[in-house]
């Protein structure tokens, strides 16, 4: 039971150094690396600002892309618009056309009756 104590008495010593001198050494850290600390963060920030920044372009670039899509795209619903009405007028023309020829076959026939 005593080796045990003892055991166990040096282990929670062992520990304990090793937290004071973790301490110790965050103690030094902390110290020396405050400026290089700050000059890392204000790299880090500097590198942040061109990642906007490129971001910003990119964004800038894919909305005049964009606006461009738009344009197109409403120069094509004109112009299928402007198709469909040409198709429109040209399908009323054969209409008025099949009649036409109809009434023309009609009038052929009652000749052709007429001359028999």
């Amino acid at each position: 039971q005593t080796s045990n104590e003892s055991n166990s008495q040096g282990e929670l010593q062992s520990i304990v150094e090793e937290l004071k001198e973790e301490k110790n050494r965050w103690k030094e850290y902390k110290g020396k690396n405050n400026d290089s600390f700050r000059k890392e963060m204000e790299m880090k920030d500097a590198e942040f600002n061109k990642d906007k920044a490129r971001m910003k372009e990119k964004i800038v670039h894919l909305e005049a892309k964009l606006k461009n899509w738009e344009d197109n795209e409403g120069q094509m619903r004109n112009q299928s618009t402007d198709f469909n009405s040409k198709l429109q007028v040209l399908m009323n023309e054969t209409e008025r056309l099949k009649s036409e020829r109809k009434e023309l076959q009609i009038q052929l026939e009652s000749q052709s009756t007429k001359n028999k």
